[in-house]
C-alpha cells in the first residue's frame, strides 16, 4: 500500500517556550530574574515563553544553564494533557463499573 504524502502533517513546533515557562515557574522565578541571569531582555523572554519569538541555541543554552536543565529537554514533546485527562476519566469510570459489578 502506498503512503499518501498529501496527508503528512509536520510535527508541532518544539515547545521551547512552554518548557522554559514551566521550568521558571517551578523554580518560583520571575521573568525579570531569569532574563537578567541569562543576560537577555525580559521582553525577549516573554516572547519566547508565548511562542512569539524563536530563541537561538545560545539563548536556549543560557536559559537552561540558569534553570539547571539540559537544552535537549526543551525539544522533548509536550504531553497532551487533554488525552491524559481523558485516560484518567476512562480509568475512573472503568474502576467504578468494576466495583459495581463486583458488588463493591
Amino acid at each position: 500500500m502506498a503512503y499518501d504524502y498529501e496527508e503528512w502533517e509536520e510535527p508541532d513546533e518544539p515547545h521551547v517556550g512552554q518548557f522554559i515557562r514551566q521550568s521558571r515557574q517551578d523554580r518560583l522565578m520571575t521573568q525579570t530574574e531569569l532574563a537578567r541571569r541569562a543576560r537577555i531582555s525580559r521582553t525577549h523572554l516573554s516572547g519566547i515563553e508565548r511562542g512569539l519569538s524563536e530563541p537561538s541555541y545560545r539563548v536556549v543554552r543560557a536559559l537552561c544553564r540558569v534553570l539547571g536543565v539540559e537544552p535537549w529537554q526543551t525539544w522533548e514533546p509536550a504531553p497532551d494533557t487533554e488525552a491524559i485527562d481523558l485516560l484518567r476519566l476512562i480509568n475512573e469510570r472503568t474502576l467504578k463499573l468494576l466495583q459495581a459489578v463486583q458488588g463493591g
